[in-house]
């Protein structure tokens, strides 16, 4: 019985864990979270720079950030959506 007490407090933290990063759209999470951004993104990417890879989209402020690579070049791509649902990008080199 003592054993299965001191697995008690280490699945706890694993199932918080979880959860926080399902929350933070962390991980595997970032994706499903941000779903409508990632497909604005790749649009706007396919659009202007079609061989360009990003990495995930973190919440700030005002919208949503990114890091982006298109041709040797580095640099962060903004977020923001207007009350009409249309995505604003600004971009800046890093």
């Amino acid at each position: 019985m003592k054993q299965h007490k001191k697995w008690i407090p280490v699945a706890a933290g694993l199932i918080i864990g979880g959860v926080y990063h399902l929350i933070r759209g962390n991980g595997v999470f970032n994706k499903p979270r941000f779903a409508a951004q990632h497909k604005a993104v790749r649009r706007y990417l396919d659009a202007h720079y079609p061989r360009a890879v990003y990495g995930k989209i973190k919440e700030t402020g005002n919208g949503w950030s990114c890091v982006a690579r298109a041709d040797g070049r580095q640099f962060m791509l903004y977020i923001t959506r207007t009350p009409g649902h249309v995505f604003i990008f600004h971009e800046q080199n890093v």
